[in-house]
């Protein structure tokens, strides 16, 4: 059975992976724990920060090619995002971001 507290580090934070997925709202996601994806509200995120968080995670495509300029900026966005989250959660959780090869 797994367990609904969020699994912590070795300094007692969350890890929190940042990677986009059809279907879901927001591109979040935490191992081990009844909630792998972590649903809008879920964190203590500004609705704003959620929300662009959501429309980048609606616009990924996995079709397109790395040297596509859409492509770049979504990137370039997605790792904006991430330096976000890693500002909002400071000392909550540490940011993975996992949507590069």
């Amino acid at each position: 059975m797994r367990s609904r507290t969020p699994p912590r580090l070795d300094d007692g934070r969350r890890l929190i992976r940042v990677f986009p997925e059809y279907g879901t709202d927001l591109p979040l996601w935490e191992r081990y724990t009844d909630h792998y994806l972590i649903e809008l509200g879920m964190l203590p995120l500004p609705r704003d920060l959620e929300a662009a968080l959501a429309e980048w995670n609606e616009k990924w495509s996995p079709t397109r090619s790395p040297e596509d300029p859409d492509e770049q900026r979504w990137l370039a966005h997605g790792h904006a995002l991430v330096r976000r989250l890693r500002t909002e959660l400071h000392g909550i959780a540490e940011i993975r971001a996992e949507f590069e090869d």
